[in-house]
């Protein structure tokens, strides 16, 4: 999947969760005949802020803000401000929008955000982004998603822009109550391009786990007419996309069809009630001659969850619906067509071999609270393979049980010598979870070491032992020479 320059969304790194203040900042840049300008959207969840009565009867909640937008190291804006959220019976989530002039250039972002009645209650995030608008050339804005886009004349609310009240999507994430996606995008000097004044937007949306040149899985043309500013509002309907990873790119093309500009942004999808047809079909392939129609209902479920591991990212909350709901056909062709995937010629050969696997990893791993193949080892077994090597420490004075493996070749990553710490805080019968990998796209903790020796805190490295990282070298404390032997 591409990388996004600017998404302080998603891409919006946490350095301090440990209180309940949630946030969701979004933001976009915007070019203008003074400058271009950032856009910052605040969005907090009501029910993760204290709440104080009011003289009126009422309660009301409050967080202060900073922000600070700094380039090549200094500070070219800082601003602190105060969010209100409006005094009533409950406290609901409430928004906020502040603008910056930026001339072009990459600039880094920090965002401090308190709730002013617990300081303690706090979140700062940081991002890097680049703003970059050229007047020679024709350009769109960033991409800026929509919970919802309605009519507006109040043109004093600053979330109404051209005529339009356009409200914020918090987390990049449509929910199963959100239908509709609706964008809101900017194209500048198309009129001092384009001779004949007509042009056509082109919107695609297409899995983001495939590769770039992938079908579109929605697609919409909207035809405009050239002019300095062109803002365009623009809703396509989710009712049919399945829970996923999504990237939405914006075209502005001639009447070629050649592409003049273009921006790509991610999001994504939770639909757990729509079920592709794919999956509800059993088209040419007779089923009840293969092993999936063979299958008790028990053996059936039993299957489908011990696949779960090898799931693509975009079909995980799909599987899950399918696991839990009632339509037989529906789970009989998703587990036909995984292993048809995998073998075409014989897919009853490929299911045979990968249970066989499946079922010892369940017995090596059960625990009696689910399958040994949904712990987090069997999990890792099943999608990588047996680990080249391992060391298990079960005697360590200071720590609970735990687990090493390495992997010398990873090629789910292209990776080498990659390593997986499991630990069993609970000692329960393999109650072994992941507490930290060098793996991308899995958990990652730097202070691992410190979290494994939780009960030896005073053997923290450095003056500070709330963002101590090791431990120091002790006798039998030797889950790091284990780590780095490897």
């Amino acid at each position: 999947m591409r990388r996004y320059l600017f998404s302080l969304l998603l891409g919006l790194l946490v350095l301090n969760h440990t209180h309940a203040l949630d946030a969701g900042v979004t933001a976009a840049t915007y070019d203008s005949a003074d400058s271009p300008f950032l856009e910052l959207y605040f969005y907090i969840l009501g029910s993760s802020v204290t709440a104080v009565p009011t003289d009126e009867g009422t309660v009301q909640a409050a967080v202060t803000g900073t922000v600070m937008i700094k380039r090549a190291g200094d500070i070219v804006k800082a601003e602190r401000f105060q969010l209100n959220a409006p005094a009533d019976s409950t406290i609901a989530n409430f928004l906020d929008l502040r603008r910056y002039a930026l001339p072009n250039g990459t600039y880094q972002v920090e965002i401090e955000l308190t709730d002013a009645n617990d300081p303690e209650n706090s979140r700062i995030l940081k991002e890097t982004l680049t703003v970059g608008y050229h007047g020679d050339q024709i350009q769109l804005s960033d991409l800026h998603l929509l919970a919802d886009a309605r009519p507006e004349s109040d043109d004093a609310n600053p979330f109404v822009r051209n005529g339009v009240y356009l409200e914020p999507l918090p987390f990049r994430f449509y929910h199963k109550n959100l239908d509709r996606l609706h964008l809101y995008v900017e194209a500048y000097r198309t009129d001092a391009h384009l001779t004949d004044e007509a042009f056509v937007f082109h919107y695609t949306v297409r899995d983001a786990t495939l590769d770039a040149g992938s079908e579109p899985l929605l697609e919409r043309y909207k035809r405009a007419t050239a002019a300095a500013v062109v803002p365009q509002v623009v809703s396509m309907d989710l009712s049919e996309l399945p829970s996923g990873n999504y990237e939405l790119t914006v075209e502005v093309m001639n009447r070629q069809k050649e592409v003049l500009a273009e921006r790509t942004t991610f999001f994504q999808r939770s639909n757990p009630s729509y079920i592709p047809e794919t999956f509800a079909e059993t088209g040419d392939v007779d089923l009840g001659q293969t092993f999936a129609g063979k299958l008790t209902a028990d053996e059936l479920r039993y299957a489908l969850k011990a696949i779960k591991p090898l799931a693509l990212p975009r079909d995980g909350e799909l599987l899950n619906t399918i696991i839990d709901g009632a339509d037989p056909r529906a789970q009989r062709n998703y587990l036909y067509a995984h292993f048809a995937r995998q073998n075409a010629d014989d897919p009853d050969a490929a299911y045979r071999r990968y249970m066989e696997v499946a079922q010892a990893v369940d017995r090596m791993f059960g625990n009696g609270f689910g399958y040994g193949f949904e712990t987090d080892r069997g999990n890792i077994f099943l999608r990588y393979g047996r680990p080249s090597d391992m060391v298990t420490v079960e005697n360590d004075p200071y720590a609970p049980p735990y687990e090493i493996w390495v992997y010398y070749d990873y090629p789910a990553t292209r990776q080498s010598n990659v390593k997986f710490m499991f630990y069993n805080p609970t000692l329960a019968t393999n109650g072994h979870v992941l507490l930290h990998s060098t793996a991308r796209n899995e958990l990652n903790n730097p202070r691992w070491e410190v979290i494994l020796y939780e009960d030896a805190p005073e053997q923290i490295e450095g003056n500070n032992p709330l963002e101590g990282t090791t431990m120091q070298s002790g006798y039998l404390r030797n889950a790091r020479e284990f780590w780095e032997d490897f």
